[in-house]
């Protein structure tokens, strides 16, 4: 028998349901402890959802990270390098963002800095990772020079 009090009960705990599932926090706001062990497309994804742009960019540039780290170190024929100089930029690289994530977790001020400085620190990162891997260390250790001019007081 049709009751119209049960049946209005269902349709609204439906209504609230789905109402729920739209409210979940973007899964960019889930921490992962070691980004280099999650999937690029995970980390993708988590980008695609942020509503975020500084938190969005931290996500792509993780995920670059680990699409580096994947092509270069599953396949060693791709990099234009002898073995050993190969091997020692590939995890230098690696190392250097194993820091900057470590650090970051330590960090006391603005947020917003801190990803700022994160997403500045991976855009390096990658940038020297990709010139150096291919075979450019001369450019690579250029533009090294030439990012720390401003730092030292020099003028262009």
């Amino acid at each position: 028998m049709f009751n119209p009090r049960i049946f209005l009960f269902f349709v609204l705990c439906l209504v609230g349901f789905s109402a729920l599932a739209t409210d979940a926090p973007p899964e960019c706001f889930t921490f992962y402890a070691a980004p280099e062990e999650v999937p690029a497309a995970t980390l993708e994804q988590a980008a695609a959802t942020c509503p975020i742009n500084a938190l969005a960019e931290l996500y792509q540039n993780r995920a670059r990270h680990v699409a580096l780290v994947q092509r270069y170190g599953q396949n060693p024929a791709v990099a234009r390098l002898p073995r050993d100089d190969y091997e020692r930029h590939l995890e230098s690289h690696r190392i250097y963002i194993a820091l900057l994530e470590l650090f970051a977790m330590h960090y006391d001020g603005d947020v917003s800095q801190l990803i700022e400085a994160m997403n500045s620190g991976y855009r390096t990162a990658l940038g020297l990772a990709k010139l150096r891997l291919e075979g450019y260390e001369q450019r690579a250790q250029w533009l090294e020079w030439i990012k720390t001019l401003p730092q030292n007081g020099v003028r262009n």
